[in-house]
Formats: C-alpha cells, sequence, structure tokens
C-alpha cells in the first residue's frame, strides 16, 4: 500500500521502481487503500 513508506524504500532498495498506482479494498482496514504498482528493473 501507499502509506507503507518503510516497506517500499526496502523494496526501491533492491531496484523496484514505482510504475503505476490504482485502488483496492482492503478487508484488514475494512477500506479502500492507495496501491502501488512496482517493477523491477
Amino acid at each position: 500500500m501507499a502509506d507503507n513508506a518503510s516497506s517500499i524504500a526496502i523494496l526501491e532498495k533492491y531496484g523496484f521502481t514505482v510504475i503505476g498506482e490504482t485502488q483496492g479494498f482492503a478487508n484488514a482496514r475494512g477500506a479502500v487503500v492507495r496501491e502501488l504498482e512496482l517493477e523491477l528493473a
């Protein structure tokens, strides 16, 4: 999810880049959340 800065930082450290953004429903949060799409370069 877009608000998980720690996980995004780790993924970027290992070569992933953000290529898009979408929305999805998170059952655990009971809400619609922003999700980032990442790609391994």
